[in-house]
């Protein structure tokens, strides 16, 4: 089953998390041909890569990690978890949204301060992988600008029906809005949503 338990003050993981780019690095180690060089280098990038990943689980742990922190809130509340982990294009809609877009809680002092959370493309595929408790960022990092691609000559009935429900990078559709600020959030001024539109719900 993918769910992992958690509590709502425990956020969702996944286990692999921060592992796909240590693929490529394990496996030059484990090449019999690889030169002791390469070898080498491999180590000490594969070795940056696990202390990034410890140094970024550590933190989850502390309290101010859930201070102004969309991905908390979002790794931590049930609602969006169960979401997220029942419906692929809810997953993809949500990841589209944290990209190219800035957040503000809506609280006063984050308002009257202009407190704004943002990730890149590859932080957020990340938290959709740990919120679902399982795969990399690898598996929604760019899946908005994939989808156009892939069905730009695609005839219509050869579709996934899933597939007409993602939407490019940037975009925030009108349920994860709702959900968003729900879960007490809204998206700032400036960001791609305005310059893409409104999106109605994947149904």
């Amino acid at each position: 089953m993918m769910d992992n338990a958690v509590s709502p003050k425990t956020p969702s993981q996944s286990p692999d998390r921060y592992t796909f780019q240590c693929k490529r690095y394990l496996t030059t180690i484990n090449d019999p041909e690889s030169s002791t060089e390469q070898v080498s280098a491999a180590t000490d990038i594969l070795n940056m890569f696990q202390l990034h990943r410890h140094a970024s689980r550590d933190r989850e742990q502390k309290p101010d990690w859930h201070t102004h922190n969309l991905e908390a809130d979002l790794r931590c509340d049930p609602v969006m978890l169960r979401r997220v982990r029942m419906c692929d294009a809810y997953a993809q809609n949500l990841y589209a949204a944290l990209c190219n877009n800035s957040f503000t809680r809506r609280e006063v002092m984050s308002i009257l301060q202009d407190k704004q959370w943002h990730c890149s493309w590859r932080y957020a595929g990340g938290i959709i992988a740990d919120m679902r408790g399982h795969g990399d960022y690898i598996d929604w990092y760019c899946s908005g600008i994939r989808r156009s691609h892939d069905m730009e000559d695609m005839p219509v009935d050869d579709v996934n029906p899933t597939e007409h429900c993602l939407v490019p990078e940037g975009v925030i559709t009108d349920q994860i809005r709702s959900d968003l600020s729900t879960l007490g959030w809204f998206p700032a001024a400036g960001g791609d949503w305005e310059k893409l539109g409104s999106h109605s719900d994947h149904g």
